[in-house]
Order: C-alpha cells, then sequence, then structure tokens
C-alpha cells in the first residue's frame, strides 16, 4: 500500500507528501532498502540527482549486492551529466 501511495504520489508531483510518507516509513525500519529505493526515485523526479545518489549510497553500504540499487547509481548518473530538469524543492 505505502509503494503504491507513494508512487502515486511522485507521478502526481506531490513530492512533499511523498517524502513525508517515506521519511516517516525510513524511521520505523531505518534498514530497509526498498524504502531508500523509493527515496532516490522521488528525489531523481524532482530533479535532486546528488539527493538520489545519497539515498542510492545508503542502500547499498546497506546491501551492497542490491540489484535495484546497483542499476538505480547508474540512472541518476546518466541524468547529472547534463540531461536533469531543474530541481524542485521538496522540503
Amino acid at each position: 500500500m505505502c509503494d503504491l501511495l507513494s508512487n502515486l504520489y511522485i507521478n502526481t508531483e506531490r513530492f512533499r507528501e511523498a517524502k513525508s510518507m517515506l521519511d516517516e516509513l525510513l524511521e520505523y525500519k531505518p534498514a530497509d532498502t526498498a524504502i531508500r529505493a523509493k527515496r532516490a526515485d522521488l528525489f531523481e523526479a524532482a530533479g535532486s540527482i546528488e539527493d538520489a545518489l545519497k539515498e542510492i549510497d545508503a542502500a547499498l553500504v546497506l546491501d551492497s549486492q542490491d540489484g535495484a540499487a546497483i542499476q538505480r547509481r547508474n540512472r541518476p548518473l546518466s541524468r547529472k551529466a547534463g540531461l536533469s530538469n531543474k530541481p524542485v524543492q521538496i522540503g
């Protein structure tokens, strides 16, 4: 349910709501790499590539073999090379 709701918030550019929900989830499950990955998706969608990379790196610290995190690590890097939009302030 939370994944669906966070996707809805991100897809409708309700970034503050998505971040608030994911922050709360992270408080309860700080070692959950899926939450870190979703936060990376959020930051990437908002154009905050540096924050997306931090979240991906945090997920990789928790699980260095996380294939999804490894793939995400490469995706924002391509946007960092000048393909990203202007960042949106999300909190």
